[in-house]
């Protein structure tokens, strides 16, 4: 049976089956493309343009009185929503498989309770983004004075490089669009550099180079290259400050990887002697259209 979440920006999750809510006969999970076509000779065509159709996704959510009272329920729900910073809906159509898709609510409707005492409030939701997986890929580095110093996890579909340098990794990307990253640097460290290069033929696909930039224990650099979320910032006490200022403009900063293409990702930073092991995730986002 498939299922649904709303995932917030921290991660947490709103479920919507078998609880206090769930989501009823769901439309606009599939793909929807615009297209133009003209007569090339009579009954023949040809096609002139084809987008990718902004989804837009809707159904109703049921309350049930059986898990509490249903306006407080839905009331609960609007001011998660509403204090979620982003939001993610979760489709699992398959046990195993989970599917992302940044998605912004449109509508969520009020209506009076039914004869067996729940309430049926159709929702809309706009798809900001297609669908797509984040699989982690984790640096775990530490001081140069301690015991290996440098190792790295990895998490399928991710192989160690056969090269033997440090800090590399080679991995294939699918998809239907092209493969976007974020990455979250862990402090303290200082000048940090992750370079995408195509594993076959060395072709860069992009650096981002922080030389010259540190962050202590405690602080973050959050970087991403997904086209509705770009940016970089420094992370501090709650409290985001954007460095875009401070990247070097000549190079290809917001680094993406063309689908079905096999890639090196190299990342090095300069960690204070005696660190402790500091846990650097770069997370690869490949989007699908279902």
């Amino acid at each position: 049976m498939r299922k649904f979440w709303l995932e917030n920006a921290v991660g947490e999750r709103m479920a919507f089956q078998y609880g206090a809510q769930f989501l009823w006969e769901p439309q606009g999970l599939g793909v929807d493309e615009n297209a133009s076509n003209y007569e090339v000779s009579y009954g023949f065509f040809a096609q002139a343009a084809q987008e990718y159709g902004q989804p837009n996704i809707s159904g109703t959510v049921v309350f049930l009185q059986d898990y509490g009272e249903p306006y407080a329920n839905y009331s609960k729900l609007v001011q998660w929503m509403e204090s979620a910073g982003e939001l993610h809906l979760v489709y699992s159509p398959y046990s195993g498989r989970e599917m992302y898709m940044d998605v912004a609510l449109k509508s969520i409707e009020l209506s009076e309770k039914t004869m067996y005492g729940g309430l049926e409030c159709p929702i809309t939701l706009l798809g900001l983004s297609p669908y797509y997986n984040q699989n982690p890929k984790v640096y775990t580095l530490a001081g140069a004075d301690t015991e290996n110093a440098m190792k790295f996890t990895f998490q399928f579909p991710f192989r160690f490089a056969l090269s033997s340098a440090a800090g590399e990794q080679v991995f294939t990307v699918s998809g239907n669009f092209d493969t976007a990253l974020e990455m979250t640097m862990n402090g303290p460290w200082s000048s940090p550099v992750l370079t995408v290069t195509d594993a076959n033929t060395g072709t860069e696909y992009g650096e981002l180079d922080l030389s010259g930039t540190s962050i202590s224990a405690g602080q973050q650099i959050i970087y991403s290259s997904r086209p509705n979320h770009m940016g970089v910032w420094i992370a501090s006490q709650g409290t985001e400050t954007s460095i875009e200022g401070d990247l070097d403009i000549s190079k290809n900063n917001f680094i993406t990887i063309p689908a079905g293409a096999t890639c090196r990702a190299q990342f090095s930073a300069t960690i204070p002697p005696g660190t402790d092991e500091v846990q650097q995730v770069l997370r690869v986002f490949e989007y699908f259209k279902g």
